[in-house]
């Protein structure tokens, strides 16, 4: 029997996974499910999985997360089933419930509410947890205050922040969190039985990760505290739960992006000098004495860690980096594969534990067991058992649609570029391929640039094979997977990186005589959008583009982007006062007095990371040299569109995108 294309709108009936945690005895896991819903917006609910009976659903509501296992039997998780706190939320007042429900079933009973907008919770020892929360520092204190007093000092906050926007610090907004000036994410202990609320971070602090300590005794956090200008390294504290004492460990020294306790009072993290390769520089395993604040090297490395493969069919997270006695697993892209590997904190050597499936993104662990979130062939999102090196697929959430959807499966084409540097490239054959006739191609530029595209499920693809395009794409240099020096591009966007995917698109045609040469289109996203930018303004060979999320002027892009000001010089190796004229040579929007390429612009008002002047500059361009373009601004959706945006818009984008591809490479 035939399968069924690709639809443009089958990713609403994906399930994305996420949260995948063991219970504490190792004799069941939970996971948060995520779809689609008809409201345009997603539903998320909590599953059970147990190795006798397979899968079942524990909520049905539709807005459970953030779940975290209370005993072996009895999970917690964010919800709001209160009419009465729903409406002090609806007004403008921080709460946060905590619901628990028996995963035998039944009902769903509230636990505790927290007084703040709670991200995470963590056990600590009996009563005790560990809290970080979403604080405005410039919102009035409501501690102590009556109902009365509360909805009066809401209303007058909520009525001064719509007229005004202060702004004091750099960055003053942030993706996805709108403005964030006096914004902080910061640390509490609560005490769910006295309801006694503590902080431990200082008020300006930034905490990026929090873990308490097996004993119970100690909290190490990783922040970044500023007044005006926030810092690019983190600083590491220790903080003792009985006394109250915070001690300053590693202050601004290193990059650390992920850390654990391990024992002997240390704990090993990740982090990078930033010294030979900028701010993108991966990170290396370190030794950190808690008590002497000494540092030793464990392991050299030279991959990013816990990092996914590219898809737009992701929704939430889960652990990736999971210390377990002296053995430290962790997620991490080697090639174009995200795998899973095991570090011997005693001796530095890392091993695989299992890879080169796919991606995977996410895992938890118990004693000898481990379960992933993993994409895995040509399916979607599903839980595997790792064992000996294999992955053994447990569920079956996206299986209908694996089943009846005829899926392309990316064929490889790897090559040698003209310095020598191998890289690697996919192509998607189009629906009912025949090599007799003659078909249009997209090419789709990866973001970052130090991301990546595998042979994982990508929905926008897919549906462009289906609708008779080739699809191509590659990992140009400056991407991730290949180490350092492949990934470091400063200062030569738009030339090496060009170089490559262009010599690409001329290897594909050769290898695929049914491409039509005069039919090619290219599109991309945030750096693939400024790659389409780019490649408008030095060659006229592709028929139409589509140019989405993207930069347009380094010389603007560097001060109001929400990463701009760092990130900018960093990644061009020039500011606007040591030499303007190198960022004119990288942005775009110098060449495009050559475009002559039909060009859809799509951008997204609250895109703080390519804010959507970025895309205003490329439209008034084209207009100005009378180059065919139009524009599509999506309201409420920030950088992330493509990937978690709402449903409709999500649709919308990629509709546009087909339709301008379809005007000019089928006509």
């Amino acid at each position: 029997m035939s399968k069924e294309k690709v639809l443009l709108n089958d990713f609403r009936s994906y399930r994305f996974l996420s949260e995948l945690k063991y219970a504490p005895d190792g004799s069941a896991a939970a996971m948060v499910v995520s779809q689609a819903n008809e409201e345009n917006g997603y539903d998320s609910c909590i599953w059970v999985y147990r190795p006798q009976t397979g899968f079942s659903q524990l909520t049905a509501q539709g807005k459970e997360k953030n779940l975290l296992w209370l005993d072996s039997n009895t999970i917690l998780f964010v919800s709001q089933r209160d009419s009465k706190k729903k409406k002090q939320a609806e007004q403008g007042e921080e709460l946060t419930s905590f619901y628990r429900i028996p995963v035998d079933g039944g009902e769903a009973v509230e636990m505790f509410t927290v007084p703040l907008k709670v991200n995470s919770l963590k056990p600590i020892k009996d009563t005790l947890y560990l809290l970080t929360a979403t604080v405005d520092n410039a919102r009035p204190d409501l501690s102590g205050k009556t109902d009365e007093e509360k909805a009066r000092l809401i209303a007058q906050y909520e009525k001064e922040k719509k007229a005004w926007q202060v702004i004091d610090e750099l960055p003053y907004w942030s993706n996805g969190r709108h403005f964030t000036n006096k914004l902080r994410h910061r640390l509490y202990l609560f005490d769910i039985e006295s309801q006694q609320l503590t902080p431990v971070s200082a008020p300006m602090a930034d905490v990026m990760e929090a873990h308490p300590s097996s004993c119970g005794k100690y909290i190490a956090y990783t922040a970044k505290e500023y007044q005006h200008l926030m810092p690019l390294k983190n600083t590491l504290y220790l903080y003792n739960i009985e006394t109250g004492e915070t001690k300053v460990i590693l202050k601004d020294s290193y990059r650390i992006s992920h850390f654990a306790f391990w024992k002997n009072g240390k704990i090993i993290f990740t982090g990078s000098l930033c010294l030979h390769f900028g701010n993108n520089e991966n990170p290396c395993f370190y030794l950190c004495d808690l008590r002497t604040g000494e540092v030793s090297l464990l392991a050299q490395y030279d991959h990013s860690v816990c990092s996914g493969v590219g898809s737009d069919c992701r929704l939430g997270g889960g652990e990736s980096f999971i210390l377990q006695d002296d053995t430290l697993y962790f997620t991490s892209v080697v090639g174009f594969y995200s795998n899973l590997y095991r570090l011997d904190a005693n001796t530095g050597c890392i091993q695989m534990v299992c890879g080169d499936i796919g991606s995977i993104d996410q895992f938890t662990k118990y004693g000898d067991s481990i379960l992933a979130v993993a994409f895995c062939g040509d399916r979607l999102q599903e839980v595997y058992r790792i064992a000996d090196g294999e992955a053994e697929r447990l569920s079956g959430f996206n299986n209908e649609f694996f089943e009846k959807k005829d899926i392309k499966t990316p064929v490889y084409h790897p090559f040698v570029d003209e310095d020598g540097v191998s890289i690697d490239g996919w192509v998607l054959l189009p629906q009912d391929y025949d090599p007799s006739k003659k078909y249009p191609a997209i090419l789709d530029i990866h973001g970052g640039p130090k991301s990546l595209f595998g042979n994982v499920y990508f929905h926008e693809m897919q549906y462009w094979a289906s609708e008779g395009y080739f699809v191509l794409f590659c990992n140009p240099r400056g991407g991730d997977g290949k180490g350092n020096v492949f990934a470091d591009v400063r200062g030569k966007y738009g030339t090496i990186d060009y170089e490559d995917i262009m010599l690409f698109v001329d290897k594909m045609l050769e290898s695929y005589p049914a491409i039509d040469p005069a039919r090619l289109g290219v599109t991309g996203g945030s750096y693939g959008g400024f790659m389409t930018n780019w490649i408008i303004g030095h060659t006229h060979r592709f028929a139409a583009a589509a140019t989405q999320r993207s930069i347009a002027n380094w010389l603007g892009f560097n001060y109001i982007s929400d990463i701009g000001y760092y990130f900018g010089p960093d990644q061009q190796a020039a500011d606007n006062w040591t030499d303007p004229e190198k960022l004119w040579f990288h942005s775009p929007l110098k060449y495009l007095n050559n475009a002559k390429t039909p060009t859809l612009v799509l951008h997204s008002d609250q895109d703080h990371r390519c804010p959507d002047v970025e895309g205003y500059q490329i439209f008034s361009a084209l207009q100005r040299f009378g180059v065919e373009s139009r524009m599509i601004l999506f309201h409420g959706e920030n950088h992330e569109l493509s990937r978690s945006g709402k449903p409709d818009n999500r649709e919308k984008r990629l509709a546009e995108i087909t339709a301008w591809m379809d005007r000019f490479l089928k006509a």
